[in-house]
């Protein structure tokens, strides 16, 4: 009865609290209330309740699927499900991203948290891999993706400094050579490493004293195995402690610093840091060669660096060349040596050399140094002329008192003959006698500081007496050099500096390794061919070289000097030919005026005139060796003489118009060439050139009669008969005057 009675309260209690809310809901139920209500209905039915619009659209649509075919159908099915699938692809970047968001923020570094690192970078390469979607969600997806993968990074930062303290400790081994691989494996670049990379790198040059010569520096290692005492994993440390002589033990730290970086095991890293020693370690050994090779401890330390490197697990390339240049270690460092000095010295001349700056003009030196050999020569062709022609009649004077007198040979002799040609052996002369006396004084100089000790007064007044003496001396020399030079008509050319810069090197590097001065002198020809100015526009580079190989005693220079000045002169021969053969003789008709050359072969001469023009103001040739280039003008006009008799002998038929055209071209050459032979002091008799053109113009122009007379008189001697007979045969008409002309030419000059 009481569970009866229980179960009456209870239902009477609920009747009750239904009453008290249907009291409260009729208080509500206003006018108001129910007039809102019933228009939020309304307008909640006309939401979802379609319009006429839709319903048009709807049935639209029902009537395209009901009008596509199967084809389109599945087309259309297969869309839906790709777009399905995409959807499940975002679902599934979500769950990644909210899992990679929860691993990170859960995580605490420590040795184990390299299967969490491994774990966080499957699913961001996961993420990676699906992130390809054209929705506008997922560039946000990818700025999300970006922003934890920057904390990831952090992480694996964190991770490294972990098991990598510092840039000298290691702490396990093992983790790290994991956790390296790890990182290199997925292409991770971390900051830390490189800040390490960066403190190795100043470490290398603390070795090798690369920076702070007073910092002197020994790297110690210390290794610790699992299983000692206290030693849970195998870990590494170097230490670095002051040394009081970093010379004898920079090969030991070497060897303990490439063990550590051997433990580091980065390959990235190992390359930058040999490419580095291996540059520094050379000049290293190179340097400190005699203690080295002295010290039983440092060839050993040596040889224990040589095996280190050759591991092949761990292998350097550092002194790859002591391979193969001996036997013994000691051996390989002599060899080593030599290939160091030869780079020392290249580097030197070379930096020498560029530092001089653009390679021009600074002194004017006697041309008698570049013609040591050839001293007795003059630059004037025309007093050249003139000495052998004094010689010629001071020999014809001796033979004639020969005759006369009936005495011995020598007697007759006139002992001034060859006064000219002595002239430069006197200079010589007293060269050598100055040579003599700058020895003496500096004897005497020796002799004065050796009783130096004795009365300092006296020593200083008399080095103060030898100064004065000394330049005046030196000023005496230099105005006999002038007069001399002014007498015998010797002039001077341009130098530059770099036989100055060149000679000390040179000379230094020839007393220490002779046998490979070859590579500087090839380093010396290299930079010359980029550094000095156009040898077609300057006789600088000819003037340098042919000096050098003068005072260095080294025929490799003069060599250089001429073969490069051959091939411009090759250069210029094949410019000057095409120019002339240019030329067109075959023109047939009457001119309009004898006396005046046709408009294209005047053209044609203008050019050339152009031409020297341009080599005589436009270019340095003159003002660097005036000298050269009196005789390169003169060989050059001889070589356009000869191009055009060439081109005009080997005509087979000569018209009278064009023997017309001939002799108005090679007056017109002769006109633009003789000016600039005379501004240069050279008679146009001394070209024998001109006179054989002469006689070639004299034989288109003139009569069979006056021909021969010439002939006879001895005038066309530097004609050979085949020359002489096809110009003939080539002007004249066939006939018995012409063929009897021609066989008595046979006939003479076969007789003489």
């Amino acid at each position: 009865m009481s569970t009866i009675t229980e179960r009456l309260e209870y239902e009477r209690a609920n009747l009750g609290k239904i009453d008290n809310y249907l009291e409260q809901l009729q208080s509500k139920l206003t006018k108001e209330y129910l007039t809102d209500a019933l228009s939020k209905q309304d307008r909640f039915y006309q939401l979802k309740s379609p319009t006429a619009d839709q319903d048009a659209q709807n049935k639209s649509k029902l009537k395209l699927y009901k009008d596509l075919s199967l084809n389109q159908l599945n087309q259309r099915n297969e869309e839906v499900e790709q777009q399905l699938r995409d959807l499940r692809t975002l679902q599934q970047i979500q769950l990644n991203l909210n899992e990679i968001e929860s691993t990170i923020d859960n995580l605490n570094i420590s040795m184990s948290s390299l299967l969490d690192l491994q774990h966080l970078n499957t699913l961001f390469k996961s993420i990676k891999d699906k992130l390809t979607l054209d929705y506008v969600i997922c560039k946000q997806v990818a700025k999300k993706v970006s922003s934890l993968h920057q904390t990831f990074m952090a992480r694996l930062n964190d991770y490294l400094r972990l098991v990598m303290p510092n840039e000298c400790t290691i702490q396990n081994l093992a983790i790290l050579h994991d956790f390296n691989y790890f990182v290199i494996k997925n292409g991770y670049v971390l900051d830390t490493m490189g800040r390490y990379r960066d403190s190795w790198d100043l470490i290398v040059d603390r070795i090798f004293n690369a920076n702070n010569k007073s910092d002197e520096i020994k790297i110690e290692l210390l290794e610790r195995k699992a299983g000692e005492e206290d030693v849970d994993e195998d870990s590494v440390e170097i230490k670095i402690v002051q040394a009081f002589d970093s010379n004898k033990s920079f090969l030991s730290s070497l060897s303990n610093f490439i063990k550590f970086i051997n433990a580091v095991n980065v390959p990235s890293i190992k390359q930058f840091l040999e490419s580095k020693i291996s540059k520094l370690i050379i000049d290293k050994l190179s340097r400190n060669i005699d203690s080295i090779i002295n010290d039983p401890a440092q060839i050993d330390q040596l040889k224990q660096l040589v095996k280190l490197c050759e591991e092949k697990s761990q292998s350097w390339n550092i002194l790859s060349k002591l391979e193969g240049l001996g036997k013994t270690i000691e051996d390989k460092l002599h060899y080593l040596h030599q290939d160091w000095l030869v780079d020392e010295y290249v580097n030197k001349v070379k930096v020498a050399i560029i530092l001089s700056g653009v390679v021009q003009s600074v002194a004017k030196i006697n041309i008698k140094r570049l013609l040591k050999d050839t001293v007795k020569e003059t630059v004037n062709v025309a007093h050249m002329k003139e000495i052998a022609q004094h010689k010629q009649e001071s020999l014809e004077q001796t033979a004639q008192a020969v005759v006369e007198d009936d005495i011995d040979d020598d007697a007759g002799w006139d002992e001034n003959w060859d006064d000219g040609w002595d002239v430069a052996d006197d200079n010589d002369n007293e060269e050598d006698n100055d040579g003599v006396n700058a020895h003496m004084v500096s004897k005497n100089v020796d002799s004065s500081h050796r009783d130096a000790s004795k009365d300092k007064d006296k020593e200083t007044r008399n080095h103060a007496n030898r100064e004065n003496e000394e330049e005046k001396e030196k000023e005496e020399e230099e105005e006999e050099e002038k007069e001399d030079d002014k007498k015998e008509g010797i002039e001077k050319v341009s130098i530059s500096s770099i036989p100055e810069i060149v000679k000390p090197i040179f000379n230094e590097f020839l007393g220490i390794a002779p046998k490979e001065i070859n590579y500087l002198v090839t380093t010396i020809k290299a930079l010359a061919t980029v550094l000095y100015p156009n040898p077609k526009t300057s006789f600088l580079l000819y003037n340098d070289f042919t000096l050098l190989s003068q005072e260095l005693s080294h025929d490799s220079f003069a060599q250089f000097a001429e073969h490069t000045w051959n091939q411009v002169t090759m250069e210029v021969y094949l410019e000057l030919k095409q120019l002339i053969n240019s030329l067109d003789f075959s023109l047939d008709v009457e001119l309009e005026d004898e006396s005046v050359l046709d408009d294209y072969n005047l053209n044609q001469i203008s050019l050339l005139y152009k031409w020297f023009q341009t080599l005589f103001e436009e270019t340095e040739l003159q003002a660097t060796n005036p000298r050269k280039f009196k005789f390169f003008v003169a060989d050059l006009i001889d070589f356009i003489n000869n191009i055009i008799m060439s081109k005009i002998i080997s005509m087979e038929d000569i018209g009278e118009t064009q023997c017309t055209v001939i002799s108005l071209t090679v007056e017109s050459l002769n006109n633009v060439t003789v000016p600039y032979l005379t501004s240069l002091g050279i008679p146009q008799k001394t070209i024998e050139s001109y006179n054989k053109l002469d006689n070639v113009k004299f034989l288109l122009n003139n009569h069979l009669k006056d021909i021969m007379e010439r002939f006879y008189q001895g005038e066309l001697f530097d004609l050979n008969t085949e020359e002489i007979i096809g110009l003939l045969r080539s002007v004249f008409l066939p006939s018995e005057l012409r063929d009897g002309y021609i066989d008595e030419v046979k006939e003479f000059r076969n007789m003489s």
